[in-house]
């Protein structure tokens, strides 16, 4: 694949003297090892006395030859030089040879606002998983690098970036979350409520707090932003901010809905984790007064009653009962909550005209519910009927219907077998002794007789 260039180096080796295009301390080892494991050169002995010429001009050792007559022993060297590069060479190749599928792959290695195509996008992520499998570090840094200038936009590839180093380096890690938070993907929360965890995790809390606030400055209105803000203090014991965070929440909501959402997740967080259940009943109910018709509030208001203490107070309760009855619900919404009620005072209740009572109001609404569910279609039925056919059939009074179709009368079966004779008797095996009847085994078989199940039932006379 990169013949030429080897070619290239050996044209250079053969050119030039090893002592030229070597470090010294590498020619001076390869020299060694030539003169160690060649045999029929003969190593100049230290000490020797000079030729004839004058001092300082006698070469060092190994530097006698001219590139153009070379002499055994920079032949040796030259040789020992290009088997040693040899080996580095099949090496590379064979690495080159693996990846070069995805090399090509790889039609956009520049960033670009434009979107990447999927077959981009999947080569990217098979290519980093391959080298992820080989263990180079050097070469994952490398590559993932390459990857950033072309996925730049892609917040899945940050991540799997930073995720991969934080086994590596704790430092590199934050650097790619700084640089993919606060450069390239300022406003995706995904990787800002990662890069907040792992903050968390390495002790740096304020930094956390730092990540999340300014994300919930740079996109308001996203509501896993806020848990995750409440769950950090929670986590951390400062339960007066995450109480003061969840107000902020129920103040600044867009909507009732929105509202509603946190005034759940407040009163849940006063009652499991702060004890405090008066209070997650006044959230409820403050939030009930805004959106009447949410059956989540109901229904949390009435479990912080149902789950209060071992046994539950039956009047309040029922109070809250009656308060999603006489509410603006749907009607299938009092139904069910007129269901859970019988239910309850059937498990709890102590006084059963009380459950008398509440029954047959559950009885009526059923009534009423079935009725009104049976009007509603009858109405969707009136209006499939097309408009000719509803006008013919105001004037008429009826609605003229087709004759109802008749059908022929079947064609009898051909005769394949002849009539039979009425003279004949019948064969062998139709001989059954109906008198007999199946030959049923009696009670006493069975020694039924011990109970009286043999004995005949007579029943009683009639008065």
């Amino acid at each position: 694949m990169y013949s030429h260039h080897f070619e290239k180096f050996k044209d250079h080796v053969n050119t030039n003297l090893p002592k030229d295009i070597l470090p010294l301390d590498e020619f001076l080892q390869l020299r060694t090892d030539v003169l160690a494991n060649t045999p029929g050169i003969e190593p100049e002995i230290p000490g020797a006395e000079p030729d004839d010429g004058p001092p300082g001009v006698v070469p060092p050792p190994g530097v006698t030859a001219s590139p153009d007559k070379p002499d055994a022993e920079t032949l040796a060297i030259r040789d020992k030089l290009i088997s040693t590069r040899r080996a580095i060479y099949s090496t590379t190749e064979a690495e080159v040879s693996k990846r070069w599928t995805y090399e090509e792959g790889i039609k956009r290695p520049y960033f670009h606002v434009k979107p990447l195509e999927r077959v981009q996008l999947k080569n990217w992520k098979e290519y980093l998983d391959f080298e992820m499998e080989q263990g180079s570090h050097e070469r994952m840094v490398v590559l993932f690098e390459r990857c950033m200038i072309a996925c730049a936009l892609y917040e899945d590839f940050w991540l799997k970036y930073a995720k991969y180093l934080e086994s590596h380096s704790v430092e590199g890690a934050r650097n790619v979350y700084r640089r993919a938070c606060t450069i390239h993907l300022p406003r995706k929360p995904n990787i800002h409520l990662n890069w907040a965890a792992f903050e968390e995790q390495q002790g740096n809390l304020d930094g956390a707090r730092d990540i999340l606030k300014t994300l919930e400055e740079a996109v308001p209105g996203l509501a896993m932003v806020t848990l995750r803000r409440v769950s950090l203090e929670r986590r951390t014991g400062n339960l007066v901010n995450a109480e003061r965070i969840f107000q902020e929440a129920v103040e600044h909501a867009k909507d009732t809905n929105t509202a509603s959402f946190f005034s759940l997740k407040l009163a849940r967080f006063l009652a499991k984790t702060k004890a405090d259940t008066e209070g997650a009943k006044t959230v409820l109910k403050e939030a009930i007064e805004k959106d009447k018709e949410n059956a989540k509030l109901y229904l949390q208001l009435l479990d912080l009653e149902f789950q209060q203490g071992v046994r539950p107070d039956e009047d309040r309760v029922l109070q809250c009962f009656d308060l999603a009855m006489a509410s603006q619900l749907s009607a299938d919404a009092k139904l069910t909550f007129s269901q859970r009620k019988v239910e309850f005072l059937e498990d709890f209740g102590s006084n059963v005209e009380r459950l008398m009572t509440v029954y047959e109001e559950h009885q009526k609404l059923v009534k009423t519910h079935s009725g009104g569910k049976k009007r509603a279609q009858e109405g969707a039925g009136d209006d499939l009927v097309p408009a000719e056919k509803k006008h013919k059939l105001e004037e008429n009074g009826t609605m003229s219907m087709p004759p109802p179709m008749t059908m022929p009368p079947p064609a009898p079966a051909p005769n394949s077998l002849p009539p039979p004779d009425p003279n004949a008797a019948p064969p062998p095996s139709y001989n059954y002794n109906w008198s007999t009847g199946y030959n049923q085994p009696s009670a006493n078989q069975y020694n039924y007789g011990q109970w009286g199940y043999g004995q005949q039932y007579y029943p009683p006379a009639s008065q």
